[in-house]
C-alpha cells in the first residue's frame, strides 16, 4: 500500500499553488524502490453500512428496563436503558465495554495475513510525518521491542481501514484474537497507530482492496523484509477484533408489537426495527446509515421500475412516462419502514398514489411512500428512522403489488438511490 505523509510546510507549501497542481501533487504517491509502504493520513470520513440484528428483553413491572444484544456489524451485549410509561426509552453501554466490530469477508480479505509498515522510520519518506499529528505523538510514546514491534507499553502498534476506527481514534485501544498454527487462540492489545487510505480500501474500509488485502498493518521500527515472515509466524489467522470502550448509545418507541431503535457506536448511526412478543424483541437494521442517508424501506431489494423517463409500453399502460420514484417489487403486507426521521404530512388516500404516507425531514427533503394496503401512522406524527408505518400493497394506480417510494427536495423529484442505503 502506498500512502502520503504531509508535513506542516509542506502543506502550506502546497496551498500557494493552484487547485489543478493540487490534485496532481496530492495523487502522487511516495516510490520507493523494493517494498511498498504504508504511512499515510488520509482517512476521510465514509458511510460505511453493516446489517445488524438487536435482541432483547423489556421489563414492565417495577424498574423498568429494556437489554439489548447486539450482533453482525456491531457485536454488544448487555447494554442497559430505562423504559418510559410512554413506552419510549434510552440506553448507553458501559464506558469500558469491549465491543466486537465486523471482520470482512474472506477472501478476498487475508485474515491469515498481516503486512507491516515502518512508519516511523522517516528516512523511508520523501515528504515527513507531522511532527504535529497524533500519529507521530502516538509514536513517540512508543519504543520498538527486540522483534522490531512498535509498542506502546504491553500493546502493539497497529493500522487498520477506518470502518474500525478514524483519525479521530488515534490512540484508542483493541483487542485482536488470533488462532495460531498449531490451533491455539492468543489475544493482544493493540492501539491504533494509523489509518489505512480509504482509497486503498474495500468499500467497507476494512481491508487493503488494490494490495496485500491484509486487515491489520503492525508498525515496525524499521524496514526490513523479514518483518512479515516475523509477523506470520507469531500471531496467525485473526478471528476477532474488539474496540475498547466503544460507546453506543440508544433510543427506540415500544409501538404494540413493534420496535424501532435507533442511535450510534463508535460515532456512526444505527437503526432498527422489529416485533416484539412476550417481553422478548427481535429488531434488524444497519449500522453505519450516516449522515443524510436514507434507510431503504422495505426488506425486497428487487426495483421493477427506475427513477426518470419511462416508456409508457413498460406501464401497462397504467401511471406516468417521467416516473418521480422508484417501483420496489414487495408482497401485499410487507412491512414498509421510514427512511428517515421526520413528521408525517399525509397518511391516508392520495390518487393515483393510492393509500399513501409523506413525511417531510430536515433540509427540504420529503420521502413518499405510495400503494400501501394499510397505514400504521397519522398526519402530526414524528417517526424515527426505520420505524413501521404502514404495510404495503396495490392500491391506486397499480398493476401489482409493490411499493412506489419517492425522494423530493424542496418538491422536486430526486433519484432515491442516491440518498438510500440498500437493505
Amino acid at each position: 500500500m502506498k500512502r502520503i505523509l504531509i508535513s506542516a510546510g509542506a502543506l502550506l507549501l502546497i496551498s500557494a499553488i493552484s487547485l489543478l497542481l493540487i490534485l496532481a501533487v496530492t495523487s502522487v504517491l511516495v516510490a520507493l524502490t523494493g517494498e511498498e509502504v504504508d504511512g499515510g493520513v488520509d482517512c476521510s470520513e465514509v458511510s460505511v453500512v453493516q446489517p445488524i440484528t438487536i435482541t432483547g428483553t423489556i421489563k414492565t413491572s417495577g424498574s423498568r428496563k429494556v437489554i439489548m444484544n447486539f450482533s453482525g456489524g456491531i457485536s454488544a451485549s448487555g447494554v442497559k436503558g430505562s423504559l418510559k410509561t410512554n413506552n419510549t426509552f434510552t440506553a448507553k453501554s458501559d464506558k469500558d465495554a469491549k465491543v466486537s466490530m465486523a471482520l470482512p469477508s474472506s477472501p478476498p480479505a487475508r485474515l491469515d495475513f498481516c503486512s507491516y509498515m515502518p512508519q516511523f522510520d522517516q528516512s523511508l519518506y520523501d515528504i515527513h510525518l507531522d511532527t504535529t499529528s497524533p500519529q507521530y505523538k502516538l509514536n513517540k510514546l512508543c519504543k520498538t521491542d527486540k522483534e522490531g514491534f512498535r509498542r506502546l507499553d504491553e500493546a502493539y502498534l497497529v493500522a487498520m481501514g477506518t470502518y474500525y476506527g478514524d483519525r479521530d481514534n488515534i490512540g484508542d485501544m483493541y483487542y485482536i484474537t488470533f488462532k495460531r498454527h498449531n490451533g491455539k487462540k492468543i489475544t493482544i492489545k493493540a492501539v491504533l497507530g494509523d489509518v489505512k487510505s480509504d482509497t486503498e480500501t474495500d468499500s467497507l474500509h476494512q481491508y487493503h482492496a488494490s494490495g496485500d488485502k491484509s486487515v491489520v498493518e503492525f508498525i515496525m521500527g524499521s524496514r526490513d523484509n523479514k518483518h512479515n515472515s516475523t509477523i506470520q509466524k507469531k500471531f496467525g489467522t485473526i478471528t476477532g477484533i474488539k474496540k475498547v470502550g466503544m460507546l453506543i448509545t440508544a433510543k427506540g418507541e415500544i409501538d404494540g408489537t413493534t420496535i424501532t431503535i435507533s442511535g450510534k457506536a463508535n460515532g456512526k448511526a444505527f437503526s432498527a426495527s422489529g416485533t416484539v412478543k412476550d417481553g422478548k424483541f427481535t429488531a434488524t437494521g444497519f449500522y453505519g446509515t450516516g449522515s443524510g442517508a436514507l434507510l431503504w424501506p422495505t426488506t425486497s431489494t428487487y426495483i421493477t421500475s427506475e427513477f426518470g423517463y419511462r416508456t409508457a409500453g413498460s406501464t401497462g399502460g397504467v401511471g406516468t412516462t417521467d416516473h418521480a420514484g422508484i417501483d420496489i417489487g414487495v408482497s401485499s403486507g410487507s412491512n414498509v419502514y421510514a427512511a428517515a426521521a421526520g413528521t408525517v404530512t399525509l397518511a391516508g388516500w392520495n390518487g393515483g398514489y393510492g393509500k399513501c404516507v409523506i413525511i417531510s425531514h430536515e433540509n427540504g427533503m420529503t420521502t413518499i411512500y405510495g400503494h400501501l394496503s394499510s397505514v400504521r401512522v397519522k398526519t402530526g406524527q414524528k417517526v424515527n428512522q426505520g420505524k413501521i408505518i404502514a404495510l404495503s400493497g396495490n392500491t391506486g394506480n397499480s398493476t401489482g403489488p409493490h411499493l412506489h417510494f419517492e425522494v423530493r427536495i424542496n418538491g422536486t423529484p430526486v433519484d432515491p438511490m442516491k440518498y438510500t442505503m440498500k437493505k
